[in-house]
């Protein structure tokens, strides 16, 4: 029999997979939606009384790409599983064995809906959900709009660096990062504060790690001074400056997004920042982020094949009820396990290939043991196990 991967039946089941993937993202769409917003209505309200219902609808839009990519995985999953298990309880499944199509035949349109909802995910991922935080931050839309504003100074943020410690806003003006109300706490060693100084603003010396601070305090008598240093800290009156040029090793690119969750942050400043030396940030979070929007990719088309496969062997004879209840469980692990994964990840406990790739690997080598197991307790060795459909 000859392969037909674009078949009558293909298009059949993938219209069929589409259409119960639809309505499931769909449910969990809108109670995810529900539980975002509700609590920002008031909000939204208040900066847009001329028109409400455009603004909240507008809001709606730009909050769903970052709504939806959590949910892909697990609403492919639990598509394919309702759709087989309404092909099965129809006894299409059983006219579908008797043609005598081939298993490599029954996965293709699992492997199409992967291929699709894959792709979708990793573009609501990479590029539209940062573009809709983009326009939440400018137009001041929501929470997160506010909060993230880059045209305001941000709230007090603790930096540590290689040789002290810095407490500042950040603002980005015209393209520029500038530091508010700074306070930089150098040490020399271990518990050894040598300098303070207190500021209004600092602006970066273009070409160079030093920031023309200005309008200050300093404490302090320099690295050679330790003795008179001590003495200045704590009871000695401060100096005040106009201007003066401090060095700190921080990353402006890095300032530009301080505060931002990884998943608002642009596609090419992850790329970026996941590739430089780390300079007072975490390198871990990007590096995570990047290998993760290709990795989801990835577990899509593993979930969607997943379900197939399970809901082709399981779904057969009584007891159907007790293998759905037992295929959903494996779903929601996986799932579970996933986000679990990616968290360590961007917290530093896990390597970010690690963290993002695990998963996939796991459940695809889940997947080929499975299906060893199956045909080796149900066939005679001379056969394929895929002689049962």
């Amino acid at each position: 029999m000859l392969l037909a991967p674009f078949g009558f039946y293909t298009r059949y089941l993938l219209r069929t997979y589409l259409r119960q993937v639809g309505s499931i993202l769909a449910v969990l769409w809108l109670v995810a939606l529900t539980i975002d917003i509700m609590p920002q209505i008031g909000l939204l309200l208040d900066d847009a009384p001329a028109h409400p219902a455009r603004v909240i609808l507008l809001f709606c839009i730009l909050r769903t790409p970052w709504l939806l990519v959590p949910l892909i995985p697990f609403a492919t999953f639990l598509g394919i599983l309702m759709a087989e298990y309404l092909q099965t309880r129809s006894g299409a499944r059983i006219l579908i064995w008797n043609s005598g199509r081939s298993p490599l035949g029954c996965l293709v349109p699992a492997l199409l809906l992967g291929l699709i909802l894959g792709s979708v995910d990793t573009f609501l991922d990479a590029w539209a959900s940062p573009a809709s935080m983009e326009i939440q931050t400018r137009d001041r839309l929501g929470r997160d709009g506010q909060r993230l504003d880059r045209s305001r100074a941000s709230d007090f943020q603790w930096i540590s660096l290689p040789d002290g410690l810095l407490r500042t806003r950040v603002l980005q003006a015209d393209g520029l990062v500038e530091l508010k109300d700074l306070s930089f706490f150098h040490f020399q060693g271990p518990g050894k504060l040598v300098e303070l100084i207190h500021a209004k603003e600092a602006r970066q010396v273009p070409g160079s790690p030093f920031w023309r601070v200005s309008d200050g305090k300093f404490w302090g008598g320099g690295a050679g001074d330790l003795g008179m240093t001590e003495n200045i800290l704590f009871g000695g009156p401060p100096t005040t400056f106009l201007k003066h040029d401090l060095q700190l090793s921080v990353d402006t690119l890095w300032l530009s997004v301080i505060g931002m969750e990884p998943q608002y942050v642009p596609f090419r400043i992850i790329r970026t920042l996941a590739d430089r030396p780390p300079q007072g940030y975490d390198p871990a979070v990007y590096r995570t982020r990047e290998q993760a929007i290709f990795a989801d990719a990835v577990l899509v088309i593993m979930m969607a094949v997943a379900a197939s496969i399970l809901s082709t062997v399981l779904l057969t004879g009584s007891g159907i009820l007790t293998s759905v209840t037992k295929i959903l469980l494996v779903g929601y692990v996986v799932h579970s396990v996933g986000r679990a994964c990616i968290l360590f990840g961007e917290n530093g406990v896990l390597p970010a290939v690690i963290a993002a790739w695990a998963v996939p690997a796991v459940l695809a080598c889940g997947i080929m043991i499975f299906l060893k197991y199956k045909s080796v307790r149900t066939l005679p060795k001379s056969q394929l196990w895929c002689a049962r459909y």
